[in-house]
């Protein structure tokens, strides 16, 4: 399950006027300004022109065409104003935002970060430039440098996108605690952002920290009540916590907002049938409203995506360690999506011999471990759990150790471990 995706954002000067404007030039800037300001970009890009005729030196009136143009979408227009800006007033730090912005959206990351490097020995101490150059610097992979350029970012104001930045790289470079820093940093800024709480729950779940992982997501789901992925996290955490009823509490919460959720149905399966198989250790004195659920979650798994293997060869282990047959429809079903599927097949397959061998008595001879082995060879049981089923060979007696003699077999197509 695989979780969420952070946008990296450059810091843009959208601004409609510059530090310093109190002194306008002419009318004619005002009214150009007031268009922008209006939304009407075009008409703003021609009375600039005209100011620019009689005034050509009027890096304002160039820097103000370039967000006219910025936000007409004329990027090379927008740019060569700019960059115009710039020639005649080389401390203008908004020209360069804006220009390392264009350069950001055409992914030339080099290039803007060689921009905000000339404009920071221009302009040393800006906290725009650093910040940008450690956005840039965490794209091209370069982490340490990254985290340097936030630093020197926060040395001039503390800033929570810094702080989540620097959270982020310290995950990437596996320094967890010195992430969770961070980030406690960023929600001392700003505590109401739930995607911060999300990543502080993350972190602690890769350090197995699962309860303080749930904390962390609630905050985040009270902050974001319509983001399933929180209550999805929530639900994780819990079943690794072995608290069975309150991932299935958070599971229901993520179908309620996506219905068409397979995964979700799936965990929350699972977490009826741990709750049935903890229940006790002999199968006749289980909670079967449990099991009842599991298998209701199972099924609305596949009615949403029917080619979703795992849920049909669940059911039919189920199915099997309950002693009753495997249900017709499901099987027609089963053999649709996955006739040509060897995987799928070597599994079936193995739970329907155990089946048969439970019926007969029969002892698995040579010549069907050879036909197995042939039909299936390069194919493994991947992470396959036997628990059930020897716990269901345990309770029988005149088919015990024919079914122990077949397991024994299947075994030798687990997956080795590395």
């Amino acid at each position: 399950m695989k979780k969420i995706i952070v946008i990296l954002l450059i810091f843009s000067h959208g601004a409609l006027s510059l530090p310093g404007d109190g002194e306008l030039v002419a009318t004619p800037y005002i009214k150009g300004t007031t268009y922008n300001q209006m939304g009407a970009y075009q008409e703003a890009v021609s009375v600039f022109k005209e100011v620019l005729n009689t005034e050509p030196n009027n890096d304002k009136a160039y820097y103000q065409m370039g967000v006219s143009y910025l936000a007409l979408k004329q990027q090379d227009k927008a740019m060569n104003a700019f960059e115009k800006s710039i020639e005649i007033n080389p401390k203008n730090p908004s020209s360069y935002l804006n220009i390392g912005l264009i350069y950001f959206k055409k992914k030339q990351y080099k290039k803007a970060l060689k921009l905000y490097q000339r404009a920071n020995k221009i302009m040393p101490n800006n906290q725009d430039f650093y910040y940008n150059m450690g956005v840039i610097q965490e794209i091209l992979g370069k982490n340490t440098k990254a985290i340097e350029m936030h630093k020197k970012s926060i040395e001039i104001k503390p800033k929570f996108s810094s702080y989540y930045h620097m959270g982020i790289i310290y995950g990437k470079l596996k320094q967890h605690q010195k992430a969770l820093d961070a980030y406690q940093k960023a929600t001392d800024i700003n505590n109401l952002i739930a995607e911060i709480y999300f990543r502080i729950g993350r972190t602690y779940e890769i350090m197995a920290q699962h309860q303080k992982a749930i904390d962390s997501y609630q905050i985040a789901a009270s902050l974001d009540q319509k983001n399933p992925i929180n209550y999805e996290e929530i639900g994780f955490n819990n079943m690794a916590l072995g608290q069975y009823q309150e991932a299935i509490e958070a599971y229901q919460k993520v179908v309620k907002i996506k219905p068409d959720d397979y995964i979700s149905y799936y965990s929350i399966a699972n977490s009826y049938y741990e709750l049935h198989y903890n229940k006790d250790n002999a199968y006749g004195t289980k909670s079967y409203n449990n099991l009842y659920e599991s298998i209701k979650a199972y099924k609305q798994a596949i009615k949403i995506k029917p080619s979703f293997k795992i849920a049909y060869i669940n059911l039919f282990e189920l199915s099997l360690v309950q002693n009753q047959a495997f249900e017709q429809d499901l099987l027609v079903k089963f053999q649709h999506n996955f006739a040509n599927n060897r995987q799928a097949m070597m599994e079936f397959d193995m739970l329907s011999t155990l089946k048969k061998i439970d019926t007969t008595k029969q002892l698995l001879n040579e010549k069907q471990k050879q036909n197995f082995k042939d039909k299936y060879k390069g194919i493994h049981f991947n992470n396959w759990s036997w628990r059930e089923i020897e716990q269901w060979i345990n309770t029988k007696t005149s088919s015990k150790t024919t079914l122990e003699s077949a397991l024994t077999f299947f075994k030798t197509f687990d997956k080795p471990n590395n």
